[in-house]
């Protein structure tokens, strides 16, 4: 992955080819995907290969439906509505 800084200071994520940037919010620990693969979301951003993307990103959301998220207003939950359209992402550009 490749870090770029943009004109108003925000970073710029690149990953090579067959990779994604995935970027979990301010989720803290660990995700365990159904293969055994263990990934710290700790970090700002994180490199994961393209078929591992929507299962981390529902992962990070179920974490949200239950612990709740720091951006949403007390009392205004947390919902992840996700469809076919997750699982079949693919790498344009």
């Amino acid at each position: 992955m490749r870090i770029e800084k943009l004109p108003d200071g925000r970073n710029h994520y690149i990953a090579d080819e067959g990779e994604t940037v995935f970027m979990p919010g301010p989720v803290r620990g660990e995700i365990t995907l159904s293969d055994g693969t263990v990934v710290d979301v700790t970090p700002e951003a994180i490199v994961l290969p393209m078929e591992q993307h929507a299962e981390a990103a529902q992962l990070v959301a179920d974490r949200y439906e239950t612990e709740g998220h720091p951006d949403h207003l007390y009392g205004d939950a947390f919902v992840h509505d996700t469809d076919q359209s997750a699982a079949n992402l693919t790498q344009e550009g």
